[in-house]
């Protein structure tokens, strides 16, 4: 026995609706999230197109360039960093803060005298690994993107093994 489309919906008004329990997701409205944009390195690693290893030698690289590139930015000072005496502490956070620069200036200097301050390296490291660009962002067409990522892995390799060999060196 077939039923037509409007029996069908005379029997579906006979039954009685159930009360609909609302659900804590309900409550709140919903707000599409933002698009969280992947750095270059993580795009490539997400791609399986870079190693862990080429990642973490990326990561150090970027932070290393990131604080050099803001170096010049002084930090605030407080009134609550102040001694009992009434002076500031403040020439302590200037001269710890510049120490900290000068290393990471020793550190990127090092970086690229591991990878032989080879210009299309150089170029690579800092824009993906220092601005955090995609290949694709630095260079449009594919065959120059494809090359610039090759340049990109050797270059990721060579700061692998410098990062390993002074991590093995301060061991020492």
């Amino acid at each position: 026995m077939s039923l037509t489309n409007r029996q069908r919906k005379a029997l579906l008004k006979q039954i009685p609706a159930q009360p609909r329990t609302p659900k804590v997701a309900d409550a709140k409205p919903k707000i599409a999230a933002a698009p969280v944009r992947k750095t270059g390195l993580e795009w490539l690693f997400s791609k399986k197109r870079i190693t862990a290893n080429q990642l973490k030698a990326g990561t150090t690289y970027g932070k290393d360039f990131r604080l050099v590139a803001i170096s010049g930015l002084e930090p605030i000072k407080s009134c609550i960093a102040s001694d009992a005496t009434g002076g500031s502490s403040g020439s302590r956070i200037l001269a710890s803060k510049a120490e900290h620069n000068i290393e990471a200036h020793r550190r990127l200097d090092a970086a690229r005298a591991a990878i032989g301050f080879h210009t299309g390296m150089t170029t690579a490291i800092d824009a993906v690994c220092g601005k955090q660009l995609t290949p694709r962002e630095v260079h449009p067409n594919q065959r120059e993107a494809e090359k610039f990522e090759q340049t990109l892995r050797i270059a990721l390799d060579l700061l692998h093994t410098h990062y390993r060999l002074t991590e093995w060196m301060r061991r020492a």
